[in-house]
């Protein structure tokens, strides 16, 4: 037959290995993690630490001091500085000082926001890059399932050119060619819906690295968990929860002590004028104060506030519990749905080693004048299909085996 050499070729090849897609290597996956560090939602993330680590810092900072000017004592009927004993003018200066203690716990809650923010900005880019694992997997496979649907209309000519010699040589096989058309139909739908996935693919590459690069996909190996529980990024990122909670019951222990403030005012004074009862000298005054607060409300006040902080505190601490468990149990998951793919995958390579062996002692038998050839065409496109389905597990390996990765902290 004139298809049967091209499409022996076709079918070595398939049952090699997976095919590999004509890419321009430009790009190395190393660069698009580089640029994945760039992507707007990381971007957010540092603005919104390097935020809070300044607020840490301004925590311990002084409020403004207050500055005063006036005048006091000032006759009403009569004003004049040089009439009456007590008119000044005064400049004054008042500086409060909050207890340190709350200004450490100020800080402390600032620098435990920039903790977890940039925990969270780890966690997210490890989604991030096991996002474009998965979007380059997605891609290979639909390139693929393509190769397959060009082999299978391959398949599908020399079929019908062997139903049309045997319908001449007088055998009962129309309806074969009946059925090749409904395949052909079949393939027409498939072939629509892979250029649709590959247009999402090619999205969600736009959305992850800013275009499409040409990029092969990297070695993906599972990561094995150390089972602590610490070495995933949710449980660390409720651990630094805890840290940001108990900042905030420093800061209601603090509302127990005092907050000082200090004040000095220099208040000028002239000269009496000289006339009946306004003889007085014009020395210049100083005021000083020193200021504090006292706890005097602190049923109404602190208490309730303490009661709240330390019920977060223990809230927090209930929250990494749950993240623990729920990042054992969705590494147990991704785990488990991995290894079911990895023997689904075995099985399919296995399934079709078997139609190869069936298919080439079909072309024996052929070759030998027993049989016909849509026998061996036949195999072929069985084996064409189980290797479609076979890209679609190795994706699905991949897939899972980069978001279990993604789960773990990078050492």
């Amino acid at each position: 037959m004139s298809h049967s050499l091209s499409l022996s070729r076709v079918f070595s090849a398939l049952l090699a290995g997976p095919l590999l897609l004509a890419t321009a290597h430009g790009q190395t996956f190393e660069d698009l993690e580089a640029r994945l560090r760039d992507h707007p939602a990381l971007q957010s993330l540092e603005w919104q630490t390097e935020a809070a680590g300044a607020e840490g810092r301004a925590a311990l900072g002084l409020p403004d001091p207050v500055i005063s000017l006036g005048i006091n004592n000032l006759p009403v009927e009569d004003p004049a500085f040089d009439r009456f004993l007590p008119t000044n003018k005064a400049i004054g200066v008042r500086q409060e000082i909050p207890n340190m203690k709350g200004r450490r716990a100020g800080a402390a809650l600032s620098d435990g926001e920039a903790a977890r923010l940039r925990l969270m900005a780890e966690q997210r880019f490890a989604a991030l890059r096991a996002r474009l694992i998965t979007t380059l997997a997605e891609r290979q496979r639909v390139g693929e399932q393509q190769d397959v649907l060009d082999a299978q209309a391959e398949a599908l000519d020399a079929l019908t050119e062997t139903v049309q010699a045997d319908l001449a040589a007088g055998r009962a096989v129309a309806f074969r060619l009946a059925q090749i058309d409904v395949e052909r139909v079949d393939l027409g739908r498939r072939r629509a819906d892979l250029s649709a996935e590959m247009a999402a693919v090619e999205a969600a590459l736009i959305d992850l690295v800013g275009d499409v690069p040409q990029t092969d996909l990297p070695p993906v190996e599972p990561r094995q968990w150390s089972g602590e529980a610490s070495a995933f990024h949710a449980v660390r990122l409720a651990d630094a929860g805890i840290d940001i909670a108990e900042a905030g019951t420093m800061r209601a222990e603090a509302a127990y002590r005092p907050n000082w403030g200090v004040g000095l005012t220099y208040q000028q004074r002239e000269e009496g004028s000289g006339l009946p009862g306004e003889t007085f000298r014009g020395d210049d005054w100083v005021s000083a104060q020193v200021t504090f607060t006292v706890p005097l409300w602190q049923r109404n006040n602190q208490n309730p506030k303490l009661r709240a902080a330390k019920a977060r505190e223990a809230a927090a601490r209930s929250d990494l519990a749950t993240a623990a468990r729920a990042a054992r149990a969705a590494w147990s998951r991704l785990d488990a749905a991995r290894a079911a793919a990895e023997e689904s995958v075995r099985l399919l390579d296995a399934k079709i080693a078997g139609l190869g062996e069936q298919a080439r002692a079909a072309r024996s038998d052929y070759e030998a004048g027993y049989g016909a050839y849509s026998f061996v065409i036949d195999a072929e496109l069985a084996a064409l299909e189980l290797r479609s389905q076979r890209s679609a597990e190795r994706a699905r390996v991949i897939a899972l085996t980069a978001e279990a990765n993604s789960l773990l902290v990078t050492p």
